[in-house]
Order: C-alpha cells, then structure tokens, then sequence
C-alpha cells in the first residue's frame, strides 16, 4: 500500500480539538492512546512498519485513523483528535436507493428513510428544530 502524500507539512495539529483523556473509560482511554501515539509517530516521519511495532497500529488503520481525523465535524472544524475515538460515526448514514416497503415485512429496509424525509423537506427539518 502507497503512502497517502499527508505527513507533518500538510497537517496543522495545533488547532485540532482535543479530548478530555479523563472522560474516557479503561479500555476506550488504552486504545485512544495507541492510536494517539501512532498518529505521533507517523506525522513525526517514522516508517509505518516502524510504527506497527511499537503500536500494534497497521498501516491501513493508520491511514484510515488520519483520514478520520482530517474530516470535517459538523461544527465546521476538522474531527482532530476526536477522530481516534472508537466508534464515533465520522460520516453520516445516506440513504442511496428508493425508499419501499412491504407491508409484510414491517420497517425492513428503511434505514435512513426518516433523514432522507428530512433532506427533501428542509421545512419540516426547520420546523422540528424549533
């Protein structure tokens, strides 16, 4: 697997948002730290195998992990170092085929229909929020 081009000169962490280390639970806290660190070590310019060894953290997740952490956060910031949270949704749920449903088979396959109302009707979306 290719390198992506981002390394230490194309990433400002100053300005990511952190995490409240204290907040996290045992195991959420253990895993947020290797992650952090391999993160560390790989803007610092370590090589990945490098990395794997000390960190358990491969070069896919790596990657995937910074990719997280570059995304934008509906607050309009980068995810920062909330992308290296353990199951936070970086991305939402979009619904790409039709919406039908059988009457016998109940709510099956109507996953992500209720946003989807709301992104056609952004008046009901309005409405809801006030």
């Amino acid at each position: 697997m290719s390198r992506p081009r981002i390394r230490s000169s194309g990433v400002d962490v100053t300005s990511w948002p952190s995490v409240d280390r204290n907040a996290l639970g045992a195991d959420t806290k253990v895993l947020y730290e290797r992650r952090l660190n391999a993160l560390e070590h790989y803007l610092a310019g370590e090589s990945v195998r490098d990395i794997h060894t000390q960190t358990s953290v491969g070069s896919r997740q790596l990657y995937r992990l910074l990719e997280r952490c570059l995304a934008r956060h509906d607050d309009g910031r980068v995810f920062g170092y909330r992308g290296l949270l353990p199951h936070v949704h970086v991305n939402a749920y979009t619904r790409h085929t039709p919406l039908t449903t059988l009457s016998e088979a109940g709510s099956r396959g109507t996953a992500g229909a209720f946003a989807y109302c709301l992104e056609r009707y952004p008046v009901l979306e309005d409405w809801i929020n006030q």
